[in-house]
């Protein structure tokens, strides 16, 4: 059985969005129509070969004004869950520190360091000049 569940994080620069997805073997495909009661805006395609191969496919959706993240969360049926974590939590974690530097940067500011933990979270560590 399949669980398909919503991220909470919302994507809003989609040019970071597609970065993210061909870091992580993610094929981002403009769609139209419907999922779920949600309008799509993009199919996502995993490119990877192996692993579980049900289902390939999760969906960018128009949610509250930006947009979500729909993938099948089943590990046993759902290679892009398999690869990404639940939620595609591993893409967009990514996604979510590449907004966060490209807003530093545009106020002057930079990285410093970026340390990633052993559960997979992302401490960054940054500098703006005042």
């Amino acid at each position: 059985m399949s669980f398909w569940s919503k991220i909470n994080t919302v994507v809003r620069d989609l040019e970071i969005f597609k970065n993210a997805c061909k870091t992580h073997g993610v094929r981002y495909e403009e769609a139209a129509g419907e999922f779920r009661g949600y309008k799509v805006k993009a199919q996502l395609h995993d490119t990877q070969t192996g692993g579980p191969s049900y289902n390939r496919t999760g969906y960018l959706v128009e949610a509250d004004g930006a947009y979500k993240l729909l993938v099948d969360n089943d590990v046993s049926y759902s290679s892009l869950s398999n690869r990404l974590g639940k939620n595609g939590g591993i893409m967009m974690r990514d996604y979510t520190q590449w907004t966060i530097e490209k807003s530093i940067q545009s106020q002057g500011g930079m990285v410093i360091d970026r340390v990633e933990n052993a559960d997979g979270s992302v401490i960054l560590k940054m500098a703006v000049n005042a």
